[in-house]
């Protein structure tokens, strides 16, 4: 058995601090506390740690989509170009990333969405995207979308809410 010295150990540990956000903090100011586009692989590594999960390349450095939890993080030349959840959890980000997620969860209705935004008084904005009719997007004023579809279909089981994302205008 080998041992590593106490140097080499320390520098292969790193204990990450979990960071803690909310759904309501994205839809103020489009940030996940720290987490926006912008920053780059090595910086989302730093902290959250590596990607239990990326793709679609076949290793971590190459990878253009890092996923924690339920979150996904997409790169366009190694810097954060989006950050997306259409998974089952959208507020799971895996053991470093908590998000609170106030009244979001799939199958949030439109309408409960949108009367609890103007609660809040939030600006919002809704349009129906080119690619797909069947959608609607209610997109707040700091640029996070929210994809609601009114009728499950055979490609989309369910109805109500169904993904959000951030927007990239850069």
């Amino acid at each position: 058995m080998q041992l590593l010295s106490l140097e080499l150990y320390e520098s292969t540990l790193r204990i990450y601090t979990m960071i803690q956000t909310s759904i309501v903090e994205l839809i103020r100011n489009g940030e996940l506390g720290p987490l926006r586009h912008g920053l780059t692989h090595d910086r989302v590594r730093e902290l959250l740690g590596s990607p239990p999960m990326w793709g679609p390349q076949r290793t971590e450095q190459r990878a253009s989509i890092w996923r924690y939890g339920d979150i996904e993080f997409h790169f366009n030349n190694w810097v954060v170009s989006l950050i997306f959840s259409d998974h089952e959890d959208f507020t799971d980000g895996g053991p470093t990333l908590r998000i609170e997620p106030w009244i979001v969860r799939r199958g949030l209705s439109q309408d409960e969405f949108e009367r609890n935004l103007k609660d809040m008084e939030v600006e919002f904005a809704v349009t129906k995207p080119d690619y797909d009719p069947s959608q609607t997007h209610v997109i707040v004023k700091s640029g996070i979308i929210f994809s609601f579809v009114d009728e499950a279909e055979e490609y989309c089981p369910d109805s109500g809410l169904v993904f959000w994302s951030t927007r990239y205008e850069g």
